[in-house]
C-alpha cells in the first residue's frame, strides 16, 4: 500500500491509498486514536462533489506537518490513559484495545517504547507512562542493561527543547523521539505542561516570543506554585500506583498524579510528579491526603 494523494476536508487530514493490485482506498484521521481509517463518504468531498465541503491539496511533506500536531496529541492522550496491557508472544509487545482500536505497545527498553495503533505507528513514548498497567508477571527493563546494537550509523544531534512566551502565558516546544515537534502550554489548573490546543504553525501568529530557560522558570514558577498550593490543600485520596517505580497514584481535575518516594535523607521525601514531570518535591505527606489503608505512616 502507498499514498497516492493528501487532502484536508474541513480541517480533517485525508490521504488516498494505492494497493499492489491497482485499487485504492481513502483513510481519515481519526482524532481520538490518531490513526488513518478508511470512511469511503469522503471520496464525494474530495471530488467536490458537496459543495458545503472546505477541501486543500497537499503535498507528502506539507500534509505529514499538518498530521504531526494532532497525532502528537492523540499519543499524549493515550499516554495519559489507564490502559490495562495484555501479554501476547513476544515478551516485550503487548496489546490492548481502545477507542474500539487495537493498540500496540513494544518496550524495547526505558527510552524506547513505541506506540502503535491498528499497526500505524504512532510514536516513541520514551518511557513507560504511569498510567499503564502491564501484565501480570511482566516486568520493566532493567535500566542498567545493556541495549541490543540495532543501527551501525551515529545518532542525530538532539534537537534542544526551545521557550516561549505566548501573550505573556508559558510555552515550550519539544521534539518527540519520531521527530514531530509539540508545543506544550502551562495548565494553570494543574501546574504541568500539557499538548497545546493549537498546532505550533497556529500559535506563531499571535506572538511567540522566545526566552532563555532561566526567565522561562522564572516565569513558570509563580503560575506552578499556585497550582501546588490548591493540590496540596485539596482533599485527594491515593491508591497504590500500578508502576512498581512509582508508590502512590490519584486522578485530580481529570488528569492522573503519581507520588514517588526518594532516597531521604539524602533527597526530598516524595516528589508530585503530572505523567513524567516533576512538580513539586515535598519533606512530609499533607494532611489533607488520604493514604492507603495499608500505608505506612
Amino acid at each position: 500500500m502507498k499514498d497516492v494523494a493528501y487532502y484536508a476536508v474541513n480541517d480533517r487530514p485525508v490521504k488516498v491509498v494505492e494497493f499492489p493490485d491497482g485499487s485504492s482506498d481513502i483513510l481519515v484521521f481519526e482524532w481520538a486514536t490518531g490513526a488513518f481509517v478508511p470512511d469511503r463518504s469522503y471520496w464525494e468531498h474530495i471530488h467536490k462533489i458537496d459543495p458545503f465541503k472546505d477541501v486543500d491539496t497537499f503535498t507528502s511533506d506539507e500534509f505529514e506537518k499538518i498530521v504531526a500536531g494532532p497525532r502528537a496529541k492523540a499519543l499524549h492522550k493515550h499516554a495519559a490513559s489507564a490502559i490495562n496491557w495484555e501479554a501476547t508472544a513476544d515478551p516485550h509487545v503487548f496489546r490492548a484495545r481502545a477507542d474500539e482500536r487495537i493498540l500496540t505497545v513494544r518496550d524495547d527498553g526505558p527510552s524506547h517504547v513505541v506506540l502503535f495503533v491498528d499497526n500505524q505507528q504512532l510514536g516513541d513514548l520514551g518511557r513507560w507512562p504511569t498510567t499503564w498497567r502491564r501484565p501480570s508477571g511482566a516486568r520493566p527493563h532493567d535500566r542498567n542493561a545493556q541495549q541490543p546494537h540495532v543501527s551501525n550509523s551515529e545518532p542525530g544531534p538532539r534537537v534542544p527543547t526551545l521557550y516561549y512566551t505566548v501573550e505573556g502565558w508559558p510555552l515550550k516546544l519539544v521534539t518527540l523521539a519520531n521527530g514531530e515537534r509539540l508545543p506544550l502550554m502551562l495548565d494553570a489548573t494543574t501546574g504541568g505542561f500539557v499538548p497545546s490546543p493549537e498546532p505550533w504553525t497556529g500559535v506563531l501568529p499571535r506572538g511567540a516570543v522566545e526566552q532563555t530557560r532561566e526567565v522561562f522558570d522564572e516565569i513558570v514558577r509563580p503560575l506552578r506554585m499556585k497550582a501546588i498550593v490548591e493540590h496540596l490543600n485539596t482533599p485527594i485520596t491515593w491508591e497504590r500506583a500500578s508502576d512498581p517505580e512509582l508508590l502512590y497514584q490519584a486522578t485530580h481535575h481529570g488528569h492522573v498524579f503519581t507520588i514517588r518516594l526518594n532516597d531521604f535523607p539524602a533527597e526530598p521525601l516524595f516528589t508530585l510528579l503530572l505523567g513524567n514531570e516533576e512538580l513539586a518535591d515535598l519533606e512530609d505527606w499533607p494532611a489533607s491526603w488520604s493514604r492507603p489503608v495499608d500505608a505506612v505512616p
